[in-house]
């Protein structure tokens, strides 16, 4: 095995889980905009403190990579949002280059770490395309779509981390 799994992607799961929760009710307009930017950061700050720990602590450089995707997404769009951008294409066109590089995590994962894990990181991958399709090409007709299944992938992500890593039943 060439990737070590840490022992916090658990907790992290389940903040990601809960930010995708408020950032779909966000996009529906139910949540707002200072709170999902401030639960963005909070968010982002955890998972750019497992990044670090990953790289120092456990000398894992592609969880330092994997963890930095999420912390810089996160970062990303509470600035947007608290700095009331004036779009969100650069944000688009970052989750683009995210979603390219979940493939070789996934497939990474799926070969040589944990099968589940990996096709959790193709969930996210479409996930983050859709948002690019949405913010940098501007297909509007995606956005329902893409609100719907940032619900569906917070719910997944949710029961992935309390069952996998909370109870370690699959």
């Amino acid at each position: 095995m060439i990737f070590t799994p840490d022992p916090l992607t658990g907790v992290n799961c389940i903040f990601v889980a809960f930010v995708l929760w408020v950032i779909a009710g966000n996009l529906q307009g139910k949540v707002g905009v200072k709170e999902t930017a401030y639960l963005c950061i909070l968010t982002g700050f955890i998972n750019g403190s497992t990044a670090i720990y990953n790289l120092f602590i456990l000398n894992n450089p592609l969880g330092f990579g994997a963890f930095l995707l999420f912390a810089f997404t996160y970062f990303f769009f509470a600035m947007d949002l608290l700095g009331g951008a004036e779009s969100a294409v650069g944000l688009g066109k970052f989750c683009c280059g995210v979603a390219l590089t979940t493939i070789p995590y996934a497939i990474l994962y799926i070969t040589q770490v944990d099968t589940i894990q990996g096709i959790i990181w193709l969930i996210w991958g479409q996930l983050w395309f859709l948002f690019y399709l949405a913010n940098a090409r501007g297909v509007k007709k995606v956005v329902p779509f893409m609100i719907a299944d940032t619900y569906f992938v917070a719910i997944i992500q949710f029961l992935y981390s309390v069952f996998h890593h909370v109870f370690g039943y699959f």
